[in-house]
Protein backbone atom coordinates (compact mmCIF):
# COMPACT_ATOMS: atom_id res chain seq x y z
CA UNK A 1 0.00 0.00 0.00
CA UNK A 2 1.21 3.55 -0.62
CA UNK A 3 2.78 5.49 2.20
CA UNK A 4 0.62 7.98 4.07
CA UNK A 5 3.61 10.22 4.70
CA UNK A 6 4.56 10.79 1.07
CA UNK A 7 4.94 14.53 0.54
CA UNK A 8 3.05 15.78 -2.51
CA UNK A 9 4.98 17.09 -5.48
CA UNK A 10 3.77 18.86 -8.57
CA UNK A 11 5.61 17.28 -11.52
CA UNK A 12 6.77 19.77 -14.08
CA UNK A 13 5.38 22.72 -12.14
CA UNK A 14 7.51 25.25 -13.92
CA UNK A 15 10.86 26.00 -15.40
CA UNK A 16 11.97 29.14 -13.64
CA UNK A 17 9.86 28.30 -10.57
CA UNK A 18 11.46 25.21 -9.00
CA UNK A 19 9.33 23.20 -6.66
CA UNK A 20 11.36 21.90 -3.75
CA UNK A 21 10.75 19.83 -0.69
CA UNK A 22 12.19 20.77 2.86
CA UNK A 23 15.48 21.70 5.80
CA UNK A 24 16.83 21.75 9.56
CA UNK A 25 16.89 23.93 12.54
CA UNK A 26 20.65 23.48 12.95
CA UNK A 27 21.57 26.48 10.79
CA UNK A 28 23.90 28.87 12.53
CA UNK A 29 22.91 32.39 13.61
CA UNK A 30 25.26 33.77 10.97
CA UNK A 31 23.52 31.83 8.20
CA UNK A 32 20.09 32.99 9.41
CA UNK A 33 21.22 36.63 9.46
CA UNK A 34 22.74 36.31 5.99
CA UNK A 35 19.53 34.77 4.69
CA UNK A 36 17.36 37.46 6.34
CA UNK A 37 19.52 40.22 4.83
CA UNK A 38 19.30 38.64 1.39
CA UNK A 39 15.50 38.35 1.59
CA UNK A 40 15.17 41.96 2.82
CA UNK A 41 17.33 43.22 -0.07
CA UNK A 42 15.30 41.27 -2.63
CA UNK A 43 11.80 42.01 -1.35
CA UNK A 44 9.84 43.50 -4.29
CA UNK A 45 8.46 47.02 -3.83
CA UNK A 46 4.85 47.37 -2.82
CA UNK A 47 2.68 47.88 -5.93
CA UNK A 48 0.63 51.06 -6.40
CA UNK A 49 -2.89 50.87 -4.99
CA UNK A 50 -4.64 50.88 -8.33
CA UNK A 51 -2.20 48.64 -10.14
CA UNK A 52 -3.79 45.91 -12.22
CA UNK A 53 -2.35 43.16 -14.36
CA UNK A 54 -1.71 44.49 -17.83
CA UNK A 55 -3.30 42.66 -20.69
CA UNK A 56 -1.63 42.59 -24.06
CA UNK A 57 -3.89 43.85 -26.83
CA UNK A 58 -4.48 41.93 -30.02
CA UNK A 59 -1.80 42.36 -32.66
CA UNK A 60 -2.38 45.08 -35.21
CA UNK A 61 -1.81 44.11 -38.85
CA UNK A 62 1.35 46.26 -39.10
CA UNK A 63 3.11 44.48 -36.22
CA UNK A 64 6.40 42.89 -37.30
CA UNK A 65 7.04 39.15 -36.74
CA UNK A 66 9.92 40.06 -34.41
CA UNK A 67 7.61 42.20 -32.26
CA UNK A 68 4.96 39.46 -32.27
CA UNK A 69 7.55 36.97 -31.01
CA UNK A 70 8.56 39.34 -28.20
CA UNK A 71 4.91 39.66 -27.25
CA UNK A 72 4.55 35.87 -27.29
CA UNK A 73 7.37 35.52 -24.78
CA UNK A 74 5.79 38.18 -22.56
CA UNK A 75 2.46 36.33 -22.63
CA UNK A 76 4.01 32.96 -21.81
CA UNK A 77 6.04 34.35 -18.92
CA UNK A 78 3.01 36.16 -17.50
CA UNK A 79 1.00 32.90 -17.46
CA UNK A 80 -1.06 33.39 -20.66
CA UNK A 81 0.50 30.30 -22.17
CA UNK A 82 -2.03 29.39 -24.85
CA UNK A 83 -2.09 32.90 -26.30
CA UNK A 84 1.71 33.02 -26.38
CA UNK A 85 2.05 29.63 -28.06
CA UNK A 86 -0.56 30.56 -30.67
CA UNK A 87 1.52 33.63 -31.59
CA UNK A 88 4.65 31.45 -31.87
CA UNK A 89 2.87 29.16 -34.32
CA UNK A 90 1.79 32.19 -36.35
CA UNK A 91 5.28 33.64 -36.79
CA UNK A 92 7.30 30.42 -37.07
CA UNK A 93 6.49 29.90 -40.82
CA UNK A 94 7.62 33.49 -41.52
CA UNK A 95 11.03 32.97 -39.92
CA UNK A 96 11.34 29.48 -41.44
CA UNK A 97 10.71 30.71 -45.00
CA UNK A 98 13.26 33.49 -44.50
CA UNK A 99 15.78 30.99 -43.00
CA UNK A 100 16.20 33.43 -40.11
CA UNK A 101 18.14 31.09 -37.81
CA UNK A 102 18.35 33.60 -34.95
CA UNK A 103 14.59 34.15 -34.70
CA UNK A 104 13.80 30.52 -35.47
CA UNK A 105 15.88 29.55 -32.45
CA UNK A 106 14.21 32.19 -30.29
CA UNK A 107 10.77 30.98 -31.41
CA UNK A 108 11.58 27.39 -30.37
CA UNK A 109 12.99 28.76 -27.11
CA UNK A 110 9.64 30.42 -26.28
CA UNK A 111 7.75 27.30 -27.39
CA UNK A 112 9.72 25.11 -24.97
CA UNK A 113 8.77 27.37 -22.07
CA UNK A 114 5.12 27.44 -23.15
CA UNK A 115 4.87 23.70 -23.75
CA UNK A 116 6.35 23.03 -20.34
CA UNK A 117 3.86 25.34 -18.61
CA UNK A 118 1.06 23.63 -20.60
CA UNK A 119 2.25 20.18 -19.49
CA UNK A 120 3.08 19.11 -23.08
CA UNK A 121 6.45 17.57 -22.24
CA UNK A 122 6.82 15.55 -25.44
CA UNK A 123 6.32 18.70 -27.54
CA UNK A 124 8.74 20.54 -25.24
CA UNK A 125 11.31 17.81 -25.81
CA UNK A 126 10.99 18.07 -29.61
CA UNK A 127 11.13 21.87 -29.61
CA UNK A 128 14.08 21.79 -27.21
CA UNK A 129 16.20 19.60 -29.51
CA UNK A 130 15.42 21.84 -32.47
CA UNK A 131 15.94 25.07 -30.51
CA UNK A 132 19.36 24.06 -29.16
CA UNK A 133 20.56 23.26 -32.66
CA UNK A 134 19.30 26.61 -34.05
CA UNK A 135 20.69 28.72 -31.20
CA UNK A 136 24.06 26.96 -31.45
CA UNK A 137 24.19 27.80 -35.16
CA UNK A 138 23.14 31.38 -34.42
CA UNK A 139 25.83 31.73 -31.74
CA UNK A 140 23.30 33.01 -29.17
CA UNK A 141 25.02 31.61 -26.07
CA UNK A 142 22.83 33.48 -23.58
CA UNK A 143 19.55 31.97 -24.79
CA UNK A 144 21.25 28.66 -25.51
CA UNK A 145 22.31 28.48 -21.86
CA UNK A 146 18.74 29.04 -20.69
CA UNK A 147 17.32 26.58 -23.24
CA UNK A 148 19.81 23.93 -22.10
CA UNK A 149 18.60 24.32 -18.52
CA UNK A 150 14.94 24.21 -19.61
CA UNK A 151 15.61 21.11 -21.69
CA UNK A 152 17.30 19.49 -18.69
CA UNK A 153 14.15 20.13 -16.63
CA UNK A 154 12.02 18.54 -19.38
CA UNK A 155 14.28 15.47 -19.43
CA UNK A 156 14.10 15.23 -15.63
CA UNK A 157 10.30 15.32 -15.68
CA UNK A 158 10.36 12.53 -18.28
CA UNK A 159 12.56 10.41 -16.03
CA UNK A 160 15.77 10.87 -18.07
CA UNK A 161 17.80 12.15 -15.11
CA UNK A 162 21.24 11.02 -16.34
CA UNK A 163 20.83 12.89 -19.65
CA UNK A 164 19.47 15.91 -17.79
CA UNK A 165 22.57 16.17 -15.58
CA UNK A 166 24.83 15.66 -18.59
CA UNK A 167 23.09 18.60 -20.25
CA UNK A 168 23.27 20.63 -17.03
CA UNK A 169 27.04 20.22 -16.86
CA UNK A 170 27.27 21.28 -20.50
CA UNK A 171 25.44 24.43 -19.44
CA UNK A 172 27.95 25.16 -16.70
CA UNK A 173 30.67 25.22 -19.37
CA UNK A 174 28.75 28.00 -21.14
CA UNK A 175 28.37 30.17 -18.04
CA UNK A 176 31.63 32.14 -18.51
CA UNK A 177 30.54 33.13 -22.04
CA UNK A 178 27.43 34.92 -20.68
CA UNK A 179 29.02 36.56 -17.65
CA UNK A 180 27.60 39.91 -18.80
CA UNK A 181 24.01 38.61 -18.88
CA UNK A 182 22.84 38.19 -15.26
CA UNK A 183 19.25 37.45 -16.28
CA UNK A 184 20.19 34.35 -18.27
CA UNK A 185 22.60 33.20 -15.56
CA UNK A 186 19.87 33.63 -12.96
CA UNK A 187 17.42 31.61 -15.03
CA UNK A 188 20.00 28.86 -15.46
CA UNK A 189 20.53 28.50 -11.70
CA UNK A 190 16.79 28.51 -11.02
CA UNK A 191 16.23 25.71 -13.51
CA UNK A 192 19.16 23.84 -11.97
CA UNK A 193 17.33 24.13 -8.63
CA UNK A 194 14.22 22.57 -10.24
CA UNK A 195 16.36 19.69 -11.47
CA UNK A 196 17.81 19.04 -8.00
CA UNK A 197 14.46 19.41 -6.24
CA UNK A 198 12.84 16.85 -8.54
CA UNK A 199 15.23 14.17 -7.23
CA UNK A 200 14.86 15.35 -3.58
CA UNK A 201 18.32 16.94 -3.25
CA UNK A 202 17.01 20.01 -1.47
CA UNK A 203 20.32 21.31 -0.10
CA UNK A 204 21.72 21.57 -3.64
CA UNK A 205 18.45 23.14 -4.82
CA UNK A 206 18.75 25.84 -2.12
CA UNK A 207 22.36 26.46 -3.08
CA UNK A 208 21.34 26.97 -6.73
CA UNK A 209 18.54 29.39 -5.81
CA UNK A 210 20.97 31.41 -3.69
CA UNK A 211 23.37 31.63 -6.64
CA UNK A 212 20.50 32.99 -8.71
CA UNK A 213 19.47 35.37 -5.91
CA UNK A 214 22.95 36.87 -5.80
CA UNK A 215 22.32 38.19 -9.34
CA UNK A 216 19.09 40.00 -8.39
CA UNK A 217 20.68 43.48 -7.95
CA UNK A 218 21.72 43.39 -11.62
CA UNK A 219 18.22 42.67 -12.99
CA UNK A 220 15.17 44.84 -13.66
CA UNK A 221 12.53 42.20 -14.48
CA UNK A 222 9.94 42.25 -11.63
CA UNK A 223 8.47 38.85 -12.56
CA UNK A 224 11.89 37.21 -12.58
CA UNK A 225 12.78 38.83 -9.26
CA UNK A 226 9.57 37.45 -7.78
CA UNK A 227 10.30 34.00 -9.21
CA UNK A 228 13.79 33.97 -7.70
CA UNK A 229 12.58 35.17 -4.31
CA UNK A 230 9.75 32.62 -4.27
CA UNK A 231 12.12 29.82 -5.27
CA UNK A 232 14.61 30.68 -2.54
CA UNK A 233 11.96 31.04 0.17
CA UNK A 234 10.30 27.78 -0.91
CA UNK A 235 13.66 26.02 -0.96
CA UNK A 236 14.42 27.35 2.53
CA UNK A 237 11.16 25.96 3.92
CA UNK A 238 11.72 22.71 2.04
CA UNK A 239 15.18 22.22 3.53
CA UNK A 240 13.97 23.02 7.04
CA UNK A 241 11.18 20.48 6.51
CA UNK A 242 13.64 17.86 5.28
CA UNK A 243 15.83 18.40 8.35
CA UNK A 244 12.78 18.04 10.60
CA UNK A 245 13.10 21.49 12.08
CA UNK A 246 10.74 22.56 14.85
CA UNK A 247 7.89 24.98 14.16
CA UNK A 248 9.68 27.76 16.06
CA UNK A 249 12.71 27.37 13.78
CA UNK A 250 10.62 27.21 10.63
CA UNK A 251 8.13 29.97 11.46
CA UNK A 252 10.28 32.98 10.37
CA UNK A 253 11.01 31.40 6.99
CA UNK A 254 7.35 30.44 6.57
CA UNK A 255 6.15 33.96 7.40
CA UNK A 256 8.46 35.37 4.71
CA UNK A 257 7.09 32.79 2.26
CA UNK A 258 3.50 33.68 3.14
CA UNK A 259 4.19 37.41 2.65
CA UNK A 260 5.68 36.66 -0.75
CA UNK A 261 2.68 34.48 -1.69
CA UNK A 262 0.31 37.37 -0.93
CA UNK A 263 2.39 39.58 -3.23
CA UNK A 264 2.30 37.00 -6.05
CA UNK A 265 -1.49 36.65 -5.78
CA UNK A 266 -1.94 40.42 -5.71
CA UNK A 267 0.11 40.74 -8.92
CA UNK A 268 -1.97 38.03 -10.63
CA UNK A 269 0.98 35.69 -11.26
CA UNK A 270 -1.19 32.62 -10.70
CA UNK A 271 1.25 30.19 -12.35
CA UNK A 272 3.68 30.84 -9.44
CA UNK A 273 1.16 30.08 -6.69
CA UNK A 274 0.75 26.29 -6.67
CA UNK A 275 4.41 25.29 -6.05
CA UNK A 276 4.47 27.60 -3.02
CA UNK A 277 1.28 26.30 -1.43
CA UNK A 278 2.10 22.63 -2.13
CA UNK A 279 5.54 22.73 -0.50
CA UNK A 280 4.47 25.07 2.30
CA UNK A 281 1.39 23.04 3.23
CA UNK A 282 3.41 19.79 3.26
CA UNK A 283 5.82 21.31 5.78
CA UNK A 284 2.98 22.69 7.93
CA UNK A 285 1.09 19.38 7.95
CA UNK A 286 4.19 17.52 9.12
CA UNK A 287 4.42 19.95 12.03
CA UNK A 288 0.68 19.53 12.78
CA UNK A 289 0.02 23.20 12.00
CA UNK A 290 -3.33 22.32 10.51
CA UNK A 291 -4.93 25.77 10.57
CA UNK A 292 -1.92 27.38 8.92
CA UNK A 293 -1.83 24.67 6.25
CA UNK A 294 -5.57 25.03 5.60
CA UNK A 295 -5.26 28.81 5.23
CA UNK A 296 -2.36 28.43 2.82
CA UNK A 297 -4.23 25.89 0.69
CA UNK A 298 -7.31 28.11 0.58
CA UNK A 299 -5.17 30.81 -1.04
CA UNK A 300 -4.13 28.28 -3.69
CA UNK A 301 -7.72 27.06 -4.05
CA UNK A 302 -8.97 30.56 -4.76
CA UNK A 303 -6.11 31.43 -7.11
CA UNK A 304 -6.65 28.32 -9.27
CA UNK A 305 -10.37 28.85 -9.80
CA UNK A 306 -9.93 30.36 -13.30
CA UNK A 307 -10.56 28.32 -16.48
CA UNK A 308 -7.55 26.43 -17.77
CA UNK A 309 -6.15 25.71 -14.28
CA UNK A 310 -7.55 22.16 -14.08
CA UNK A 311 -4.33 20.29 -13.33
CA UNK A 312 -3.05 22.86 -10.83
CA UNK A 313 -6.47 23.07 -9.16
CA UNK A 314 -6.51 19.26 -8.90
CA UNK A 315 -3.11 19.40 -7.15
CA UNK A 316 -4.51 21.79 -4.55
CA UNK A 317 -7.60 19.59 -4.09
CA UNK A 318 -5.30 16.62 -3.48
CA UNK A 319 -3.40 18.51 -0.78
CA UNK A 320 -6.67 19.55 0.87
CA UNK A 321 -7.81 15.92 0.92
CA UNK A 322 -4.55 14.87 2.57
CA UNK A 323 -5.00 17.55 5.22
CA UNK A 324 -8.65 16.65 5.98
CA UNK A 325 -7.85 12.93 6.09
CA UNK A 326 -5.07 13.45 8.61
CA UNK A 327 -7.38 15.55 10.80
CA UNK A 328 -10.18 12.94 10.63
CA UNK A 329 -12.51 15.04 8.44
CA UNK A 330 -13.28 12.15 6.09
CA UNK A 331 -16.38 13.65 4.49
CA UNK A 332 -14.48 16.78 3.45
CA UNK A 333 -11.56 14.65 2.28
CA UNK A 334 -13.94 12.64 0.06
CA UNK A 335 -15.29 15.86 -1.45
CA UNK A 336 -11.80 17.06 -2.36
CA UNK A 337 -10.77 13.70 -3.86
CA UNK A 338 -13.96 13.61 -5.94
CA UNK A 339 -13.34 17.15 -7.19
CA UNK A 340 -9.75 16.26 -8.13
CA UNK A 341 -10.94 13.20 -10.07
CA UNK A 342 -13.59 15.28 -11.83
CA UNK A 343 -11.02 17.90 -12.89
CA UNK A 344 -8.59 15.28 -14.15
CA UNK A 345 -11.20 13.69 -16.45
CA UNK A 346 -10.52 16.62 -18.79
CA UNK A 347 -6.70 16.51 -18.36
CA UNK A 348 -4.20 13.88 -19.47
CA UNK A 349 -1.95 13.75 -16.42
CA UNK A 350 -1.54 10.09 -15.45
CA UNK A 351 1.05 10.87 -12.75
CA UNK A 352 -1.23 13.24 -10.85
CA UNK A 353 -4.24 10.97 -11.40
CA UNK A 354 -2.26 8.10 -9.89
CA UNK A 355 -1.49 10.24 -6.82
CA UNK A 356 -5.20 11.05 -6.42
CA UNK A 357 -6.10 7.33 -6.52
CA UNK A 358 -3.31 6.72 -4.01
CA UNK A 359 -4.84 9.31 -1.68
CA UNK A 360 -8.30 7.78 -2.16
CA UNK A 361 -6.84 4.39 -1.21
CA UNK A 362 -5.43 5.83 2.02
CA UNK A 363 -8.72 7.56 2.76
CA UNK A 364 -10.78 4.39 2.30
CA UNK A 365 -8.27 2.39 4.32
CA UNK A 366 -8.47 4.89 7.20
CA UNK A 367 -12.22 4.23 7.41
CA UNK A 368 -11.91 0.46 7.12
CA UNK A 369 -13.44 0.32 3.64
CA UNK A 370 -11.05 -2.38 2.47
CA UNK A 371 -12.70 -3.28 -0.86
CA UNK A 372 -12.84 0.35 -1.96
CA UNK A 373 -9.26 0.86 -0.82
CA UNK A 374 -8.18 -2.17 -2.86
CA UNK A 375 -10.03 -0.88 -5.94
CA UNK A 376 -8.31 2.50 -5.67
CA UNK A 377 -4.94 0.88 -5.16
CA UNK A 378 -5.46 -1.19 -8.32
CA UNK A 379 -6.28 1.98 -10.28
CA UNK A 380 -3.13 3.55 -8.87
CA UNK A 381 -1.04 0.53 -9.86
CA UNK A 382 -2.50 0.47 -13.41
CA UNK A 383 -1.77 4.14 -13.97
CA UNK A 384 1.76 3.86 -12.62
CA UNK A 385 2.43 0.82 -14.80
CA UNK A 386 0.99 2.55 -17.90
CA UNK A 387 3.03 5.67 -17.20
CA UNK A 388 6.28 3.77 -16.70
CA UNK A 389 5.60 1.72 -19.84
CA UNK A 390 4.95 4.88 -21.84
CA UNK A 391 8.18 6.43 -20.51
CA UNK A 392 10.16 3.34 -21.47
CA UNK A 393 8.61 3.29 -24.95
CA UNK A 394 9.23 7.00 -25.45
CA UNK A 395 12.83 6.55 -24.37
CA UNK A 396 13.29 3.60 -26.73
CA UNK A 397 11.82 5.54 -29.65
CA UNK A 398 14.07 8.52 -28.93
CA UNK A 399 17.17 6.30 -28.77
CA UNK A 400 16.18 4.52 -32.00
CA UNK A 401 15.67 7.86 -33.76
CA UNK A 402 19.03 9.15 -32.55
CA UNK A 403 20.74 5.93 -33.63
CA UNK A 404 19.19 6.17 -37.11
CA UNK A 405 20.20 9.82 -37.46
CA UNK A 406 23.74 9.04 -36.33
CA UNK A 407 23.94 6.16 -38.82
CA UNK A 408 22.86 8.45 -41.63
CA UNK A 409 25.40 11.08 -40.60
CA UNK A 410 28.23 8.54 -40.57
CA UNK A 411 27.16 7.16 -43.96
CA UNK A 412 27.07 10.63 -45.50
CA UNK A 413 30.47 11.46 -44.01
CA UNK A 414 31.99 8.25 -45.38
CA UNK A 415 30.45 8.93 -48.79
CA UNK A 416 31.93 12.43 -48.80
CA UNK A 417 35.37 11.14 -47.83
CA UNK A 418 35.23 8.53 -50.58
CA UNK A 419 34.99 11.33 -53.10
CA UNK A 420 31.24 11.71 -53.75
CA UNK A 421 31.26 15.44 -53.42
CA UNK A 422 27.60 15.79 -54.30
CA UNK A 423 26.64 14.00 -51.09
CA UNK A 424 23.82 11.89 -52.59
CA UNK A 425 21.05 11.23 -50.09
CA UNK A 426 21.27 7.98 -48.21
CA UNK A 427 18.31 5.70 -48.52
CA UNK A 428 16.73 4.91 -45.18
CA UNK A 429 15.52 1.46 -44.28
CA UNK A 430 12.18 0.90 -45.94
CA UNK A 431 9.18 1.02 -43.66
CA UNK A 432 6.63 -1.78 -44.16
CA UNK A 433 3.97 -0.54 -46.56
CA UNK A 434 1.20 -1.70 -44.24
CA UNK A 435 2.31 0.76 -41.53
CA UNK A 436 1.86 0.25 -37.84
CA UNK A 437 -1.75 -0.94 -37.82
CA UNK A 438 -1.45 -3.35 -40.72
CA UNK A 439 -3.97 -1.58 -43.00
CA UNK A 440 -2.64 1.99 -43.14
CA UNK A 441 0.63 3.50 -44.33
CA UNK A 442 3.01 4.83 -41.72
CA UNK A 443 4.80 8.09 -40.98
CA UNK A 444 7.45 7.78 -43.69
CA UNK A 445 4.96 7.04 -46.48
CA UNK A 446 2.88 10.02 -45.35
CA UNK A 447 5.87 12.38 -45.43
CA UNK A 448 6.89 11.14 -48.89
CA UNK A 449 3.35 11.52 -50.26
CA UNK A 450 3.06 15.06 -48.87
CA UNK A 451 6.39 15.96 -50.47
CA UNK A 452 5.12 14.71 -53.86
CA UNK A 453 1.84 16.58 -53.43
CA UNK A 454 3.73 19.76 -52.62
CA UNK A 455 5.88 19.41 -55.78
CA UNK A 456 2.82 18.82 -57.99
CA UNK A 457 0.64 21.42 -56.29
CA UNK A 458 -0.46 24.44 -58.32
CA UNK A 459 0.35 27.88 -56.92
CA UNK A 460 -2.41 29.12 -54.63
CA UNK A 461 -4.02 25.69 -54.18
CA UNK A 462 -4.44 24.84 -50.48
CA UNK A 463 -3.09 21.62 -49.03
CA UNK A 464 -4.79 20.81 -45.72
CA UNK A 465 -3.23 18.55 -43.09
CA UNK A 466 -5.03 17.08 -40.09
CA UNK A 467 -3.91 15.29 -36.92
CA UNK A 468 -6.57 13.10 -35.28
CA UNK A 469 -6.16 11.47 -31.87
CA UNK A 470 -8.29 9.00 -29.92
CA UNK A 471 -9.37 10.71 -26.71
CA UNK A 472 -8.40 9.14 -23.37
CA UNK A 473 -6.71 6.23 -25.12
CA UNK A 474 -4.63 5.40 -22.04
CA UNK A 475 -7.79 5.27 -19.96
CA UNK A 476 -9.35 2.84 -22.45
CA UNK A 477 -6.35 0.57 -22.15
CA UNK A 478 -6.40 0.82 -18.36
CA UNK A 479 -10.15 0.16 -18.06
CA UNK A 480 -10.29 -2.69 -20.57
CA UNK A 481 -7.00 -4.10 -21.89
CA UNK A 482 -4.29 -3.49 -24.46
CA UNK A 483 -5.99 -5.77 -26.98
CA UNK A 484 -9.16 -3.66 -26.88
CA UNK A 485 -7.00 -0.56 -27.33
CA UNK A 486 -5.44 -2.00 -30.48
CA UNK A 487 -8.86 -2.99 -31.82
CA UNK A 488 -10.13 0.55 -31.22
CA UNK A 489 -7.26 1.98 -33.27
CA UNK A 490 -7.92 -0.53 -36.06
CA UNK A 491 -11.60 0.41 -36.27
CA UNK A 492 -10.97 4.17 -36.05
CA UNK A 493 -8.44 3.89 -38.90
CA UNK A 494 -10.89 1.85 -41.00
CA UNK A 495 -13.74 4.33 -40.40
CA UNK A 496 -11.59 7.29 -41.41
CA UNK A 497 -10.24 5.54 -44.50
CA UNK A 498 -13.67 4.38 -45.68
CA UNK A 499 -15.41 7.77 -45.16
CA UNK A 500 -12.79 10.00 -46.79
CA UNK A 501 -12.23 10.49 -50.52
CA UNK A 502 -10.07 7.95 -52.39
CA UNK A 503 -7.36 10.55 -53.05
CA UNK A 504 -7.15 11.63 -49.37
CA UNK A 505 -4.41 9.94 -47.36
CA UNK A 506 -4.76 8.48 -43.86
CA UNK A 507 -1.62 7.27 -42.06
CA UNK A 508 -0.63 6.20 -38.57
CA UNK A 509 1.36 8.90 -36.78
CA UNK A 510 1.76 8.05 -33.10
CA UNK A 511 0.47 5.54 -30.62
CA UNK A 512 -3.13 6.81 -30.85
CA UNK A 513 -2.72 9.47 -33.53
CA UNK A 514 -3.42 9.59 -37.25
CA UNK A 515 -2.21 12.04 -39.91
CA UNK A 516 -4.56 12.92 -42.78
CA UNK A 517 -3.71 14.78 -45.96
CA UNK A 518 -6.61 16.16 -48.01
CA UNK A 519 -5.60 15.72 -51.65
CA UNK A 520 -7.02 17.53 -54.65
CA UNK A 521 -6.78 21.02 -53.16
CA UNK A 522 -9.74 20.88 -50.76
CA UNK A 523 -10.35 24.25 -49.04
CA UNK A 524 -9.88 24.40 -45.28
CA UNK A 525 -13.64 24.93 -44.69
CA UNK A 526 -14.52 21.71 -46.54
CA UNK A 527 -11.84 19.80 -44.65
CA UNK A 528 -13.24 21.06 -41.33
CA UNK A 529 -16.68 19.81 -42.38
CA UNK A 530 -15.16 16.43 -43.26
CA UNK A 531 -13.55 16.30 -39.81
CA UNK A 532 -16.94 16.98 -38.15
CA UNK A 533 -18.50 14.15 -40.19
CA UNK A 534 -15.74 11.78 -39.12
CA UNK A 535 -16.19 12.83 -35.50
CA UNK A 536 -19.91 11.99 -35.61
CA UNK A 537 -19.37 8.69 -37.46
CA UNK A 538 -16.82 7.51 -34.90
CA UNK A 539 -18.94 8.56 -31.91
CA UNK A 540 -22.06 6.83 -33.31
CA UNK A 541 -20.24 3.57 -34.09
CA UNK A 542 -21.43 0.59 -32.04
CA UNK A 543 -18.43 0.28 -29.72
CA UNK A 544 -20.33 -1.83 -27.19
CA UNK A 545 -20.08 -4.77 -29.60
CA UNK A 546 -16.34 -4.69 -28.89
CA UNK A 547 -16.63 -4.29 -25.10
CA UNK A 548 -19.55 -3.50 -22.79
CA UNK A 549 -19.54 0.13 -21.71
CA UNK A 550 -16.96 1.18 -24.31
CA UNK A 551 -17.36 4.57 -26.01
CA UNK A 552 -14.82 6.33 -28.21
CA UNK A 553 -14.36 9.92 -29.30
CA UNK A 554 -11.69 11.46 -31.50
CA UNK A 555 -10.39 15.06 -31.53
CA UNK A 556 -9.06 16.78 -34.65
CA UNK A 557 -6.61 19.59 -35.40
CA UNK A 558 -6.29 21.05 -38.91
CA UNK A 559 -4.02 23.53 -40.67
CA UNK A 560 -3.02 24.61 -44.16
CA UNK A 561 0.38 23.43 -45.40
CA UNK A 562 1.67 26.75 -46.75
CA UNK A 563 3.82 27.15 -49.85
CA UNK A 564 7.53 27.04 -49.03
CA UNK A 565 6.83 25.75 -45.51
CA UNK A 566 8.48 22.71 -43.96
CA UNK A 567 6.14 19.77 -43.43
CA UNK A 568 7.36 19.42 -39.82
CA UNK A 569 6.26 22.98 -39.04
CA UNK A 570 2.80 22.48 -40.54
CA UNK A 571 2.34 19.23 -38.62
CA UNK A 572 3.44 20.91 -35.39
CA UNK A 573 0.80 23.60 -35.97
CA UNK A 574 -1.83 20.89 -36.60
CA UNK A 575 -0.77 19.19 -33.34
CA UNK A 576 -1.21 22.51 -31.54
CA UNK A 577 -4.68 22.89 -33.10
CA UNK A 578 -5.46 19.41 -31.71
CA UNK A 579 -4.32 20.55 -28.26
CA UNK A 580 -6.51 23.66 -28.55
CA UNK A 581 -9.53 21.52 -29.47
CA UNK A 582 -9.04 19.38 -26.37
CA UNK A 583 -9.05 22.44 -24.13
CA UNK A 584 -12.76 22.72 -25.02
CA UNK A 585 -13.49 19.04 -24.40
CA UNK A 586 -13.30 15.61 -25.99
CA UNK A 587 -14.46 15.02 -29.55
CA UNK A 588 -13.81 18.54 -30.85
CA UNK A 589 -12.48 20.04 -34.10
CA UNK A 590 -10.12 23.03 -34.30
CA UNK A 591 -8.40 24.65 -37.29
CA UNK A 592 -5.41 27.03 -37.16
Amino acid sequence: MPSANAAPREPGSGLDEPEVSTQDDGASDGEDQRFAMMVAAMQPPAPPQQRKKETVRAAVPAESPERTLQRAETLVRSGEVDAGLSLCHQVWPVFSRAHDVQHMGLCQYVMVLGYHYAGMLTAALTAGHRGMDLLTRAGDNARLLHLISMHAVTLTNLGQVAEAFELFYRGTMLLPSVSDDPLMQCRFWNNAATLYSFIDRDDQALECTERGAALIPHMHDPVMKSVVLGNMLTARVAVLHERRASWDSMKPAYEELRKHLDHVVEQGWVHLVVPIVVVGSAALMRLSQWDEARALLRVGHKATGAPGMGTRRARVELCLSQLERQTGQYRLAHAHVSEALSLLRQQEDPVLLAEVHQENCLLQEAQGHWRLALASHREYAKLREAWLTAQAQSRSEALAERATAEGRRIHVELTRKLGQADGAPVAADAEPLDGVLGHLPGRRQFEERMAHWREDQQTGTPLVLMIASVDQFKAIGARFNASIGRDVLQVVGQLMRSHLRPHDMVATWGREEFAIGFGGGAPLEESVQAAHRLREIIELHDWTAMAAGLSVTVSFGLTVFGEGEDLADALLRAAWALHESRRVGWGQVKAL
